[in-house]
């Protein structure tokens, strides 16, 4: 097998005229590495395909591991050139391999998978492959990636609706995690819970854990989850009625999110959103209709 660190893209193409079967393959791969590393994602594209073929022609005397690796490099040029739902299909191949085989880090194929799957909105399948991720992490008794497969679990539950679920994966997440110390992401599992515990309507366990997030988060100064921290603690105080200090914690939450170097658009008009409706349950309508006419613009340019 040829690494990709072992000569240069030049020395990869003065070399590869001599090369058949295997070895091309090997070689071709390699170059489509060293493609995607400048963003020649089509020329990727196109080495990796070629390599796959060789492989495929080799029948049973190509490594499984090699073919494998074939398809994982095909279906990453795909999704850089916006080709995800054929990235996805190519890389499960990959995933069948290493399943069969039993390859190591089958759990990092498995997590990109769902990435590729959640941009597509396909949250049942997300949801598969983090708990197929999470049951190999469990195996391999790696707790960090176990607590991390966990949280992606409930993450995928919380996009399906099943809130749940999705507070019972942040809690074992939350466990896992404050077992080895891990402040900030036990912080993360907290604002999500609190997240959880707002949509089952619970609202004063959602403020217990919102606040020990909001611990996390104003000790670290990490604005761009304070924001959503504060959004989650606002939500909790409508549904507490305490509409004063909803207000004041929406208020913040808006003006952190509108601080953050990359703006999340949608985030806004879903904090701004909140406040109208925060507005109209006590009675100050005018302003509340102003502030939605204001947002209708970004919400059109959003489409």
């Amino acid at each position: 097998m040829i690494e990709e660190n072992e000569l240069s893209e030049k020395e990869l193409w003065e070399i590869l005229p001599a090369k058949q079967g295997e070895e091309r393959a090997d070689v071709l791969l390699a170059l489509a590495k060293q493609a995607g590393f400048r963003s020649s994602n089509a020329e990727a594209l196109a080495l990796a395909e070629t390599a796959q073929e060789i492989y495929q022609s080799l029948g049973a005397t190509a490594a499984d591991a090699d073919i494998a690796n074939a398809y994982t490099g095909i279906g990453y040029s795909l999704r850089k050139l916006n080709k995800t739902e054929e990235a996805v299909e190519v890389l499960s191949k990959a995933v069948d391999i290493y399943r069969e085989d039993h390859f190591p880090f089958l759990d990092d194929l498995l997590r990109t998978q769902a990435i590729w799957y959640s941009d597509l909105g396909q949250w049942d399948k997300t949801l598969e492959c983090h708990l197929e991720a999470a049951r190999v992490n469990e195996i391999d008794g790696n707790q960090e990636w176990l607590a991390k497969s966990q949280f992606n679990v409930g993450i995928a539950y919380g996009h399906l609706k099943d809130f749940p679920q999705a507070l019972k994966q942040y809690q074992i997440a939350r466990k896992l995690f404050k077992e080895l110390k891990m402040v900030p992401e036990v912080g993360r599992c907290d604002e999500m819970i609190a997240g959880a515990y707002v949509e089952l309507g619970n609202w004063e366990l959602a403020l217990e854990a919102g606040n020990r997030a909001l611990d996390v988060a104003r000790t670290l100064e990490w604005s761009v989850r304070l924001s959503q921290i504060l959004f989650n603690l606002g939500k909790a105080h409508v549904l507490k009625e305490d509409f004063e200090t909803a207000e004041v914690q929406l208020g913040e939450a808006l003006d952190l999110a509108k601080r953050c170097d990359e703006i999340d658009w949608d985030q806004v008009v879903l904090i701004e959103m909140e406040i109208i409706s925060l507005m109209r349950v006590i009675n100050r309508t005018s302003e509340a209709d102003t502030r939605e006419a204001r947002i209708a613009t970004i919400r059109e340019i959003l489409g």
